[in-house]
C-alpha cells in the first residue's frame, strides 16, 4: 500500500517536470516537443486501415463529385450540373460502384454497379477495377474522364477524398486524348 502511495507521489512530482520545460530567458514553462517523434514511422497496415476506414466508413460510404481539374482547367461542379449528382459508393466489403445520378452526362454510363476497389500497401493509392473498356464511340467515354482503374490520393479525410488519374479527355475533343484528371469527392 505505502510503495502505491509513494509511486503516485513521484508521478506527481515528476510528472509535471517531464512535460515541460523552464525556458531560461522568459521563466515560463514550455511544452516539450520531442525531435525524436519527428522520426516515427506509421506501420504501412494502420495506414492502410485509417485510409480504409475513412473511404468506406463503417459499412459503405458514398461520395459525391464536388470539382473536377482537366490537366488544369478547372470544370464547373455547381448545383444543377449532370456533375453534381455524380457519386462513388465504397462498401468495407471492397465492393464499389458509381451513378451519374437523375443528371447524367453520358446515359450508358448511369450505373457501375459491379466495381472492386483496393488501397496500395502505402495507403497511396485507390485501384478500382471493373470499369467498362473505353469505346471511341463515346457510349462509355466518360468514364476515363471520371474514373480511373489506378489513382493517386491526394487528400483523404472524413471528408475529402481528392484523386489524380492518367485518364482521356472523355472523348468531349473528338479525340480520346490522354490528359490528367483530379476529382474531388465530398462524403454525403
Amino acid at each position: 500500500m505505502y510503495t502505491r502511495h509513494f509511486l503516485l507521489l513521484i508521478l506527481v512530482l515528476i510528472a509535471p517536470g517531464v512535460l515541460y520545460a523552464q525556458t531560461p530567458t522568459s521563466g515560463t514553462a514550455t511544452k516539450i516537443q520531442p525531435s525524436a517523434n519527428a522520426n516515427l514511422k506509421i506501420d504501412p497496415k494502420l495506414r492502410v486501415n485509417l485510409a480504409f476506414q475513412k473511404l468506406s466508413g463503417t459499412g459503405r460510404k458514398r461520395w459525391v463529385v464536388t470539382a473536377i481539374n482537366r490537366s488544369g482547367y478547372k470544370i464547373p461542379v455547381e448545383p444543377g450540373s449532370c456533375y453534381a449528382d455524380n457519386e462513388l459508393i465504397l462498401s468495407s466489403d471492397w465492393n464499389a460502384s458509381y451513378s451519374e445520378g437523375t443528371k447524367m452526362c453520358v446515359k450508358s454510363m448511369q450505373n457501375l454497379p459491379n466495381l472492386h476497389w483496393q488501397i496500395s500497401a502505402d495507403g497511396k493509392k485507390l485501384t478500382l477495377t471493373g470499369l467498362p473498356v473505353l469505346k471511341e464511340d463515346n457510349s462509355n467515354a466518360m468514364i476515363g474522364f471520371l474514373l480511373g482503374n489506378d489513382a493517386e490520393i491526394l487528400e483523404l479525410t472524413e471528408t475529402t477524398l481528392r484523386l489524380r488519374f492518367q485518364g482521356t479527355d472523355g472523348y468531349i475533343s473528338g479525340k480520346f486524348a490522354p490528359v490528367t484528371n483530379e476529382i474531388t469527392y465530398t462524403a454525403k
